[in-house]
């Protein structure tokens, strides 16, 4: 199990069972920490210290999955997979960059949608439903990004199945509306 201590802004990686095949427990610095505050996985962690490739490879195969490799001073560990509509999924959609604005664009970006929409969704951005701004547990790095289109269009969902498709095919205007109503 790999767990983050906000308070202390430690990781820890504690293995499943004990035996010497296993690992033993560790605990390390950390950099930076982002967790989901809905799934509560790790999205991403920067930390201090030396795992060796046998604790990697340990750790790296338990459920959830990470990815753990190295960075200058230290490692950095992410989630194989967070969003999806599976068991062990997240239906929110994560977006890694830092920082609010450099996230809104890369939601753009993979939605295809109007570059013209970056800078007044990056200021609204909290206020509307269906995105969520996660800060590092540090506070030392941006925030990263998470969007679930199904909060997005829940209510309209509920009210008028018609029109919420009409605005999920056309999703730049239904968030350009959002955000002027927001103005």
């Amino acid at each position: 199990m790999i767990r983050i201590d906000t308070k202390t802004q430690t990781i820890h990686f504690i293995p499943d069972e004990a035996g010497s095949e296993h690992p033993p427990e560790r605990s390390f610095p950390l950099l930076s920490a982002y967790v989901c505050p809905f799934c509560r996985k790790i999205l991403a962690a920067y930390f201090q210290g030396f795992l060796s490739e046998s604790d990697i490879e340990y750790h790296g195969r338990q459920k959830p999955r990470y990815a753990i490799g190295s960075v200058p001073g230290g490692h950095y560990l992410k989630p194989e997979h967070h969003q999806g509509y599976g068991n062990d999924n997240c239906v929110w959609e994560e977006f890694t960059r830092r920082g609010v604005t450099e996230n809104v664009r890369l939601f753009v970006q993979r939605h295809d949608l109007s570059r013209m929409l970056v800078q007044p969704l990056s200021e609204k951005i909290g206020q509307i439903p269906g995105f969520c701004i996660v800060e590092d547990v540090c506070k030392r790095d941006g925030a990263l990004l998470l969007f679930s289109e199904e909060k997005l269009f829940r209510d309209l969902r509920r009210k008028d199945f018609d029109a919420y498709w009409k605005a999920r095919e056309q999703m730049e205007e239904y968030l350009m509306t959002l955000v002027k109503s927001l103005a």
